[in-house]
């Protein structure tokens, strides 16, 4: 009883338990599509990932199960000890954000912003990944030479702040810590938030996070946001209309493609 399918973020399929997924834990924008009178133009426009994503399978409760140890856990959970005081397992921190329904501290600049999270499958990710690495270098800042030379920048601006760790007070080496924090944010466009305790595990972090800004992009090219998923509740899953929907965006795509294919700006390069 009370079992429901969730959604996943970028097939929009329903997700039923004990499926493999991503989760990702994000926070509203502070200057997104509120300020846009026309809608959202960019991914992270309504909300803003939290941390990389993190591997687990769905639990049918609208949770998570079986989550896979390691840095992106690490610092996930760590963001929350810092930012709420707030301890436990990645499980518990769902069911605290949809029990207890906290949000972030306000400042002079934004006020209290809502937490949520997403649900990705596995496969539809890993294909988004694999196609957006397979694509030609092309003017999209995190995609080919430009993300490896981004990430190298800041792995080396993490590494001199390391080497002067043992001789600069404290408060001067967190400030270190967020300049690398600052130039990680600028990757692309992600927003790292709770950023100083981020940072310092940005070596442990790299292949995900290579691997995450693919996937990012990966949502940009193809006109999808970063938003927590909707759906009725229930086990509902009408795969007939999913699969209606899917060839039919197919069919278009591919008349697109043969009509003019130049017109791929991701293939072409343009």
């Amino acid at each position: 009883m009370g079992c429901f399918c969730g959604t996943c973020g970028i097939t929009n399929l329903p997700i039923e338990g004990g499926a493999a997924v991503r989760l990702l834990l994000l926070r509203e924008a502070p200057y997104g599509a509120a300020a846009r009178p026309n809608g959202p133009s960019g991914v992270t426009d309504l909300y803003q990932p939290i941390g990389l994503p993190i591997s687990g399978s769905y639990d049918d409760y609208g949770g998570i199960t079986a989550v896979a140890p390691g840095p992106a856990v690490t610092a996930l959970l760590g963001y929350f000890a810092v930012a709420h005081g707030w301890s436990g397992t990645v499980p518990d921190l769902l069911t605290w954000l949809r029990v207890a329904q906290p949000t972030t501290c306000p400042t002079d600049r934004s006020p209290g912003l809502r937490y949520g999270y997403l649900f990705i499958l596995e496969e539809p990710y890993q294909v988004l990944r694999a196609a957006v690495a397979a694509l030609p270098d092309y003017d999209y800042p995190s995609t080919g030479a430009h993300l490896a030379a981004r990430l190298a920048a800041v792995q080396a601006r993490y590494e001199s702040v390391v080497r002067v760790a043992a001789h600069v007070p404290p408060g001067l080496l967190d400030q270190l810590w967020q300049g690398v924090a600052a130039q990680l944010a600028q990757i692309g466009g992600y927003t790292w938030v709770g950023t100083a305790e981020l940072a310092r595990l940005l070596p442990d972090l790299t292949p995900a996070l290579s691997e995450w800004l693919l996937v990012r992009e990966g949502y940009q090219l193809t006109r999808r946001l970063l938003c927590p998923q909707a759906g009725q509740g229930s086990q509902t899953t009408a795969w007939t209309l999913h699969a209606q929907i899917a060839q039919t965006t197919r069919t278009l795509a591919e008349a697109a493609l043969a009509a003019d294919p130049e017109e791929d700006s991701a293939a072409e390069g343009d």
